[in-house]
């Protein structure tokens, strides 16, 4: 059996080697950057529909990790968006303020004697969120004081930013008969004035009822109170039966 306990040490060894050549290391030469995770997930998806709809920015933040040696100096990295172009694809300056932008210029370093730093991702509200997802896809890229990782685990980070609301599972079995069509704007709205987010509730009439009303009566509020009557995206009014 002397065989298969070599044969088993073996596989242990070659095991340990494949996990190192997968894992990032410490670089020899210069120092190398990455998106650090503290469970490992490389996306993170974000909605404006759950906050005020007069707040009109939003910040996630990230970690960036640097990989090898502190430094005594403070070390600049290079933060960049991968997916320019592309369908669906977040714009700076319009869906996120800019990588580029002189706002961000305070965050995009690590400082003398650290190996990382929380860089935030500030995000913005538009109207065509409201009907589309926007995807930002980031990386580290390499610069003079700093190699970038490339190993698929560790090599990009990607933050989906919208506005679009859920449709209730219960919409058009139950609730539709009481709200009406279902919208983002009007899904968004009935939230706002109820506090409700979950909108599977259980099918206690009276208490539907109760709700019909109380959004029936703010939407008049709001559209005596307002130059345009709430509306959807695209230009449907929010009415309720």
């Amino acid at each position: 059996m002397k065989w298969m306990k070599y044969l088993y040490l073996v596989s242990l060894v070659v095991l340990g080697i494949s996990c190192e050549e997968e894992m990032p290391s410490m670089y020899e030469g210069r120092e190398a950057a990455y998106i650090y995770t503290s469970d490992g997930s490389r996306t993170k998806t974000h909605s404006f529909f759950i906050v005020p709809e007069s707040q009109v920015r939003d910040t996630i933040w990230i970690t960036v990790q640097a990989m090898g040696r502190t430094s005594s100096e403070k070390r600049s990295f290079v933060l960049t968006q991968t997916n320019v172009g592309q369908d669906s694809a977040a714009i700076g300056g319009e869906h996120f303020i800019a990588l580029n932008d002189p706002e961000m210029a305070p965050y995009l370093f690590i400082a003398e004697d650290s190996a990382q730093t929380r860089v935030p991702i500030i995000l913005l509200r538009t109207k065509d969120m409201e009907l589309n997802k926007y995807k930002l896809v980031l990386a580290i890229e390499a610069n003079a004081y700093f190699e970038a990782i490339h190993l698929p685990a560790y090599a990009d980070y990607t933050i989906t930013t919208t506005a679009v609301a859920e449709k209730p599972e219960k919409w058009d079995t139950y609730l539709k008969r009481y709200f009406g069509e279902w919208g983002s704007r009007k899904m968004k709205f009935m939230t706002d004035e109820t506090g409700i987010i979950d909108w599977n509730i259980n099918p206690d009439s009276q208490y539907t009822i109760y709700l019909v009303a109380k959004c029936k009566n703010a939407l008049n509020e709001y559209n005596e109170t307002h130059e345009e009557k709430l509306a959807e995206a695209d230009g449907t009014l929010v009415e309720f039966p």
